[in-house]
């Protein structure tokens, strides 16, 4: 995620305290698709995806890569 933003010249910056240490939920209002590789560039996440992301081109391959499948 850091090399994507980083190629798409997109710069990251974190304000504000540390997460805690506990178990956290973010939920995303997707006000763009750049909002995930940031999530990923700067914590520790796992994301739930619908169903019929499984069948977007490049999108759908990189989803079952991260689970394993």
């Amino acid at each position: 995620a850091r090399a994507s933003l980083e190629n798409l010249q997109i710069p990251v910056r974190v304000l504000g305290a540390e997460p805690s240490k506990d178990p956290v939920v973010f939920v995303g209002n997707h006000l763009s698709y750049v909002d995930i590789p940031v999530l990923m560039a700067v914590a520790s996440v796992s994301f739930v995806a619908k169903e019929e992301l499984a069948s977007w081109p490049v999108i759908g391959a990189a989803c079952r890569f991260r689970n394993g499948v």
